[in-house]
């Protein structure tokens, strides 16, 4: 009866069930079902309410040391000193896809996330997510320096919790939504640079052309802002424009001859780009821009405070 003490327990049957240790025992959701796992290499389902083996799963080359069952769909799965996972069948019995990616034993296994997924810890120190649907590896964490002995999820499955054999546990908070989350806004954010990018080109506004290329990592627009700089402008144009994007602020002037810790990075940027360019196309269309843009940070910093800087 639910909420009543246990006062004494009562065998309701034995079995032999296995040729060498038993390293695990879980039962399923609807309690009709025990799985065990052994050193004999096997897991064996046994029905709950007689003894009776259902299903002897074998395919493993190692011993079993850890199964559990799904609590979602009918699928247990198994985890092997052969390095990898299976997961089972529990109606038929067979085997429904093997996990390697372990470099060791795989200690445990268990279901996460609704059953949606496969949480597996190995002695290889790692902790490893797999999709239960497909088997692909989701994500590796190199979580201990130490065999990992538990797993265990809390109450709502948002944090993993770790155990190894270097006596250390540690918490692992699924930070997925945080992510996402972190990615839209990057993505927003790129579709702006860009949409400033063409509205700089547009109306010619050379410095805010350099500075969002910079920004979005972006050579080839960076060029094409040079190629149309140089078509339409003078030369002189160009020193100017380099000067005002290695400033500090945009519309701000350093005196020449020093660099912001902002210009300094700046500068590293430009000048990797302009050695791209001159190995794409030595002495060529691209070369011949790369050397009008050095001449131009050659004019503004002579090279000893380059040197100094970078």
């Amino acid at each position: 009866e639910a909420g009543a003490t246990v006062a004494a327990l009562q065998t309701r049957w034995t079995a032999l069930a296995h040729e060498k240790d038993i390293n695990c025992l879980c039962v399923s959701p609807d309690n009709k079902v025990a799985a065990s796992a052994s050193q004999d290499k096997t897991v064996k389902l046994w029905s709950t309410a007689n003894g009776e083996l259902v299903h002897t799963l074998t395919g493993h080359k190692r011993g079993v040391w850890s199964v559990a069952f799904s609590s979602l769909d009918k699928v247990l799965v198994s985890s092997s000193a052969d390095k990898t996972l299976r997961i089972w069948s529990s109606s038929s019995g067979a085997c429904l896809r093997s996990l390697e990616g372990h470099s060791g034993a795989v200690l445990k296994a268990s279901f996460i996330t609704a059953g949606s997924q496969v949480c597996s810890a190995g002695a290889d120190g790692l902790v490893k997510l797999w999709s239960a649907h497909t088997g692909e590896s989701m994500l590796t964490i190199d979580a201990h320096q130490d065999k990992i002995w538990a797993i265990t999820t809390g109450a709502d499955g948002g944090e993993l919790l770790t155990g190894a054999g270097d006596g250390t546990i540690s918490v692992w908070r699924d930070n997925t939504k945080e992510k996402l989350e972190e990615a839209a806004v990057l993505r927003d954010e790129t579709l702006l640079k860009e949409q400033r990018l063409r509205r700089a080109f547009d109306t010619k506004d050379w410095v805010a052309a350099f500075r969002t290329s910079f920004s979005l990592g972006k050579s080839r627009s960076l060029r094409t802002a040079v190629e149309e700089l140089m078509r339409n402008e003078s030369p002189k144009l160009l020193e100017q424009v380099v000067a005002e994007v290695l400033c500090e602020k945009p519309g701000a002037q350093t005196k020449p001859g020093q660099l912001s810790v902002l210009s300094i990075e700046s500068l590293k940027t430009l000048l990797s780009y302009l050695r791209d360019w001159n190995a794409i196309s030595a002495g060529g269309g691209t070369g011949l821009l790369a050397q009008r843009v050095l001449f131009a940070v050659l004019k503004r910093y002579p090279p000893p405070v380059l040197a100094d800087a970078l």
